[in-house]
């Protein structure tokens, strides 16, 4: 095969990872601060939080827009899920502690819910987490 060929080639397959790995986010670590410079207050808001059914252990969780929020969440029963839809949070919990940071971005009230089908009291399974 001609040179003038596989160069062409090799870029495009060079360009793909490159792609592919500067625009792709990890499920695990959620990083606004850098989209939307949001300066950093400088505080770490920690929180433990016991999925059950059908609700969560605390269901409030408050901090200040710019603060690293630290989440380590688990199950006590069944499986279940902790999502935050606008801060693209979504994970699987069971007894495995799960943690997450991420930077709260955005000021507002925002609902914390299971994603995953535990029962008949699933729909209910809600909390609030509100960025001043």
């Amino acid at each position: 095969m001609k040179l003038i060929y596989i160069v062409p080639i090799i870029l495009l397959i060079l360009g793909g990872f490159t792609f592919f790995f500067l625009f792709t986010e990890q499920a695990s670590f959620h990083s606004p601060e850098t989209e939307t410079n949001v300066p950093l207050t400088g505080e770490v808001k920690e929180f433990q939080i016991e999925a059950f059914q059908f609700g969560f252990d605390p269901a409030v969780i408050e901090v200040n827009r710019g603060d690293v929020v630290k989440i380590t969440a688990w199950s006590r029963d069944v499986e279940h899920g902790f999502m935050i839809s606008e801060y693209n949070i979504n994970i699987r919990l069971t007894e495995e502690p799960q943690t997450i940071e991420f930077v709260a971005d955005r000021q507002g009230t925002f609902s914390f819910f299971c994603h995953v089908p535990c029962g008949k009291g699933h729909s209910a399974m809600r909390g609030t987490f509100i960025v001043y």
